[in-house]
């Protein structure tokens, strides 16, 4: 099992919370339901976090603008569906 925390600017999603009226975290909040996952990896950027299992799935959440989470939503929360091979 891995606990991830996270803080910090929480606008677009990119902490995968879920909905808060806090545009910042400014202390570390556990990403509860992120403890399913066995995590190989994370990547954060500016907007938006990735997150790789070890089995090879792809997981996103945060600001899709530009289409950087990988689907076709406009956000999400990661650790609910793996971005599969089609996109979606």
């Amino acid at each position: 099992m891995t606990v991830v925390f996270g803080w910090g600017r929480s606008h677009d999603g990119q902490l995968s919370i879920g909905a808060s009226e806090e545009d910042s975290i400014l202390s570390p909040r556990e990403i509860s339901h992120l403890r399913e996952l066995d995590i190989k990896e994370i990547s954060c950027g500016e907007k938006h976090t990735l997150v790789v299992t070890r089995g090879g799935e792809l997981y996103s959440c945060g600001s899709n603008e530009y289409g950087e989470l990988g689907h076709n939503k406009p956000r999400s929360k990661a650790g609910r569906d793996a971005i599969s091979d089609n996109g979606n």
